[in-house]
C-alpha cells in the first residue's frame, strides 16, 4: 500500500477511471495484477491527488525531483508502510471502537464476499488473488458458521411466514444473531 506510485501503480484510464496495476514481479505470488478504483472512491481519490497531495509536497523541506509516491506525509515525504499501518490502527480505533490491522482487510473483503455470495465461494480467492482455493479457505473464510446460522435464520423466517412453525416454538433456536468469533471453536476464543 505505502508503495503505491502515480504512473506506475496508479493510473487514470481511458475511460476516466483509475486503475491499480501491479507487475509481476511486484506481487507474492509473481503474477501481474490489475483492480479498477471502485466508482465511489473516485472523486476522494482524484480530490486527494489534485488538491492535498500537492499542499502535502509542498512543506518538503527537501530540494529535488517530486516524488510520485501516492501517500505523503505532513514533512512532505513518502509514508513508509509502518506509518500508514499506525494511522489505520489509530483511525479504525476512533471510528470504529476497535483497532483493526491493514491484513485484517482481506480477511474481512474474503468473509464478507462469501456471506454476500454463499454460491460463489470459491471466487473469494480470485479476490486475494489466490491460485488455489484452499489457501482462501484455510486462511481467510471465518465466517462458515456465521454463513450457516444465516442461511438458517432465512430458512426459519421462511417457515415462520407460512406458519408451519410459530414463533415461540423457534424462539430458543434461532432468535440470537451470529457473534463475531462464533467461527472459532472453543478452544480459538
Amino acid at each position: 500500500f505505502s508503495l503505491i506510485r502515480i504512473g506506475q501503480h496508479l493510473r487514470i484510464q481511458a475511460s476516466g477511471g483509475w486503475s491499480l496495476n501491479w507487475q509481476a514481479h511486484e506481487t507474492k505470488g509473481r503474477r501481474e495484477d490489475h483492480w479498477p478504483v471502485p466508482a465511489f472512491l473516485v472523486a476522494h481519490l482524484e480530490t486527494y491527488v489534485s488538491e492535498a497531495r500537492p499542499m502535502l509536497q509542498k512543506q518538503s523541506r527537501k530540494s529535488g525531483p517530486a516524488v510520485d509516491h501516492l501517500w505523503i506525509g505532513a514533512s512532505g515525504q513518502p509514508i513508509g508502510g509502518q506509518i500508514i499501518r499506525k494511522i489505520i490502527k489509530q483511525r479504525t480505533a476512533e471510528g470504529l471502537g476497535a483497532t483493526i490491522l491493514p491484513h485484517a482487510f482481506r480477511t474481512s473483503a474474503a468473509t464478507t464476499f462469501v456471506l454476500e455470495n454463499p454460491e460463489h465461494a470459491i471466487e473469494a480467492s480470485a479476490l486475494l488473488s489466490h491460485t488455489d482455493f484452499r489457501t482462501t479457505e484455510k486462511h481467510y473464510l471465518a465466517g462458515r458458521r456465521q454463513m450457516a446460522v444465516k442461511v438458517a435464520h432465512q430458512a426459519l423466517r421462511r417457515v415462520r411466514r407460512l406458519g408451519v412453525v410459530s414463533n415461540e416454538d423457534s424462539t430458543e433456536l434461532f432468535d440470537e444473531e451470529p457473534k463475531p468469533d462464533d467461527h472459532l471453536v472453543d478452544d480459538q476464543r
